[in-house]
């Protein structure tokens, strides 16, 4: 029996492995792109591994207003990101 908070893991997943990366890229790709736009903005240096730990955040900052499940899941799928591009980073 898989628990509610494994059925999250388990959309997580199912997300981050599928066909997203068709139309946003490679997820290491696509948060570099996006650190180098918000790098340029800023006009301070952030790191593609920063970039979903942000992405979490706004997610967070809206499960304030409201609890929905895509809010819980996209945080697990984006949080995952940021721990594959920062374990890269470091090894």
């Amino acid at each position: 029996m898989t628990t509610p908070r494994g059925q999250l893991i388990d959309e997580a997943k199912r997300l981050i492995h599928s066909d997203r990366n068709k139309t946003y890229g490679e997820p290491a790709d696509n948060m570099k792109r996006i650190a180098d736009f918000w790098s340029v903005y800023l006009g301070i240096e952030i790191r593609p591994d920063q970039v979903p730990v942000m992405m979490t955040l706004t997610k967070i900052a809206r499960l304030m207003n409201e609890l929905h499940e895509d809010g819980f899941v996209d945080s697990i799928g984006y949080m995952a990101i940021a721990g594959e591009l920062s374990h890269d980073l470091n090894t």
